[in-house]
């Protein structure tokens, strides 16, 4: 079976009035092509195939490539479907899913297929975060059509994360800002015309930045090196966790850590979140935790075995009420320790901000806050 290839390219072969020529997507099934209008033209000089994108030049280039991007996406996501699911594609059933006809079709099968199309241009993080979303709405409706997308089902979603599952607020809100994303795209890609989160607003809420204080964390690490009770799992987790505290990783960055991003007691490494480069310098205290890093069979190597997030935060949460600090820890609060702990030694707050990877000042300086309300 031959599979359908999808193309966007420029007609030469048809030149408009005012000198332009269309850019169409065209669908090629078993070696019979069909061009489908995008409703754009420009000259031949402001296209560039190689890209299938519309140079800068042209003062509608915004515009135009992102039309191109969105109809591109929707017809690889209709070949994408009948090819997993071994059928073969007709132009009718092509031009029934691509003009937004299919109104009844599965909002979980659209919502797995971006999935697949976001693979390679998405964070691992961010994919699995709408894996996870995905699975959590269907344990509240099993499944779900385009056109039960509605207000109601909306808000009785978000009644059922608060009260029959008790997420809190900001997990609530979390939930609801990946359902309206996926409702944006499917708005965008056609699928469906009258936006369901219309009269619905998503309100984050700040929460509170726990972390601990200095003497806390001496605490901690003086638990993870003498008590005799911790099995080798939970001395594990705590070595992250203080590993984590030292250096302000965030979780997904410290499961990638490699001895090759070590050098001169130096990480340097590509943060997974924000593409940003780091460098962090390595204290006293985080060169115990891993020892000699400068082994050179070592540097392919992961410097830490780090479990899943999840089993990670349920026991940080029990290990750290073991040593007798009597707060709601989780895994990512080893960063928020990082950067108190830096305030408190008086670091610059551009500095702090370099070490963490944030893009946006305005984020460090919510330690700040923190940091002037709380005795450290």
């Amino acid at each position: 079976m031959n599979n359908p290839t999808i193309k966007i390219l420029q007609r030469k072969d048809y030149q408009k009035n005012d000198n332009t020529f269309p850019i169409v997507l065209r669908l090629t099934i078993a070696r019979k092509p069909k061009l489908y209008n995008l409703h754009i033209s420009v000259p031949l000089s402001h296209w560039d195939q190689n890209k299938t994108i519309v140079k800068k030049v042209n003062p509608n280039y915004i515009k135009y490539n992102n039309i191109i991007k969105n109809a591109s996406i929707r017809a690889e996501e209709i070949v994408y479907k009948y090819n997993i699911e071994n059928k073969q594609l007709t132009f009718n059933e092509f031009d029934s899913l691509y003009n937004g006809k299919s109104n009844n079709d599965s909002f979980y099968t659209f919502w797995e297929n971006q999935i697949e199309l976001f693979k390679g241009s998405m964070k691992e993080g961010t994919l699995r975060s709408y894996k996870a979303q995905l699975s959590k709405l269907r344990v509240f409706k099993s499944e779900l059509q385009f056109n039960g997308l509605e207000l109601s089902f909306i808000l009785n979603y978000e009644k059922h994360l608060l009260l029959n599952i008790n997420n809190c607020k900001n997990t609530v809100s979390g939930s609801m800002k990946s359902f309206k994303a996926m409702i944006n795209r499917a708005i965008k890609l056609g699928y469906i015309k009258e936006n369901p989160f219309k009269n619905y607003v998503v309100k984050p809420i700040v929460g509170k930045r726990e972390f601990l204080t200095r003497d806390e964390l001496y605490r901690l690490e003086n638990f993870y090196k003498t008590s005799k009770e911790l099995t080798e799992g939970e001395k594990n987790v705590l070595k992250v966790f203080l590993f984590c505290c030292y250096t302000g990783l965030r979780y997904g960055d410290m499961k990638n850590l490699k001895y090759s991003n070590i050098n001169n007691n130096m990480i340097e490494i590509q943060m997974e979140k924000t593409d940003g480069h780091v460098r962090i310098p390595l204290t006293k205290q985080s060169l115990d935790l891993i020892g000699n890093s400068n082994q050179t069979h070592f540097k392919n190597q992961k410097l830490m075995n780090v479990y899943t997030n999840q089993y990670m935060n349920r026991l940080v949460r029990t290990l750290v009420k073991k040593a007798g600090i009597n707060k709601n820890i989780t895994n990512h609060c080893a960063r928020h320790t990082f950067a108190t702990l830096a305030l408190s030694l008086n670091i610059p707050i551009d500095l702090i901000q370099k070490l963490l990877g944030q893009k946006d000042i305005k984020t460090t300086q919510i330690y700040v806050h923190y940091y002037k309300n709380h005795l450290y």
